[in-house]
């Protein structure tokens, strides 16, 4: 993945399971460089509609995207084993095949997945944000474990939000900062994509954590609705932000960075918001269900839909 700004994120193997996520910053010469040789390979003019995998599925998808002078994107199932059997059939001389990879897509591919920038610019990535998945299980007499190393962000608080994760399913926990630290260092800075047995207590979870990426944002769900009165008229919070209003009735409001820290900041659950001579009452949720109060996050995302409030007394 590459960022406008230049940083640059490279998924590695380390074995069949465990992967690492290796870092830079690209110059402005070199992400020019990378996106032109997309560019001469055919990528923004190749057709998607063309492609027709071989028979057999490995169950994966191949994603390239890139949002330049031009756009284009593709999602294709089966595609790196459509490489095997094409490569295959040319190797072993038998007759054509009767799936069809144009060479745009197949030299972009290729392109990107060879890419590796100046020897020694890749470093590890130290993750400031951490996202937790899991779900209870059965040590089955196990000492190939982990010790779980927040005892103040516990397992067991989560209950039924640590689940099995999905694919698209947001995160059972977000960890940041320290914490993210932590639990990324006992898992050996690597992620297992079937996930790490991990021990609480007297219980054991398998856990599936990997660094969230700055352009994965944590949403939360933020809404208007007409208040009830409040028992005393002292009883609100004074509406923070005078770059967006309450009251502007827009459709949609995002809110990211100092916005979105100062609104979370000053939010108190039930207590209505006031702006000007009038309450209007926000209600907040995280999408991974998690207890506003225990995030902290360099940046987030709201979605909100304003109503009308009323006059407060």
């Amino acid at each position: 993945m590459l960022l406008p700004n230049g940083d640059l994120y490279l998924l590695r193997p380390i074995d069949n399971l465990r992967y690492t996520i290796l870092t830079t910053t690209l110059s402005r010469q070199a992400a020019c460089h990378l996106l032109n040789s997309i560019d001469q390979a055919g990528f923004f003019d190749y057709d998607p509609l063309s492609y027709h995998g071989s028979e057999g599925t490995d169950g994966s998808w191949t994603l390239i995207s890139v949002q330049a002078w031009r756009e284009m994107s593709v999602d294709h199932y089966n595609f790196t084993s459509s490489l095997w059997e094409e490569a295959r059939h040319q190797l072993s001389g038998w007759p054509p095949h009767q799936f069809t990879i144009l060479p745009a897509v197949r030299a972009t591919y290729r392109l990107l997945d060879e890419y590796s920038p100046s020897p020694g610019a890749l470093h590890l990535l130290k993750p400031e944000r951490l996202g937790v998945w899991g779900y209870a299980a059965e040590s089955a007499g196990s000492n190939d474990y982990i010790e779980w190393p927040l005892s103040s962000r516990p397992l067991t608080a989560l209950g039924s939000a640590l689940r099995e994760p999905f694919w698209g399913s947001p995160p059972a926990m977000f960890l940041t900062r320290e914490d993210a630290a932590r639990v990324y260092d006992a898992l050996g800075e690597t992620f297992n994509i079937r996930g790490t047995l991990v021990r609480e207590g007297d219980r054991c979870y398998q856990v599936f954590a990997r660094p969230l990426l700055p352009n994965e944002f944590v949403f939360l769900s933020l809404w208007l609705a007409w208040p009830p009165r409040p028992v005393y008229t002292e009883n609100y919070v004074e509406w923070p932000l005078t770059s967006h209003t309450l009251a502007a009735k827009a459709a949609d409001m995002m809110l990211t960075g100092g916005d979105a820290a100062r609104v979370i900041h000053a939010l108190r659950q039930g207590v209505p918001f006031r702006e000007g001579d009038k309450l209007y009452q926000v209600q907040v949720k995280l999408l991974s269900g998690e207890a506003l109060d225990s995030v902290s996050l360099p940046e987030v995302s709201l979605s909100c839909s304003p109503a009308d409030g009323w006059q407060a007394p």
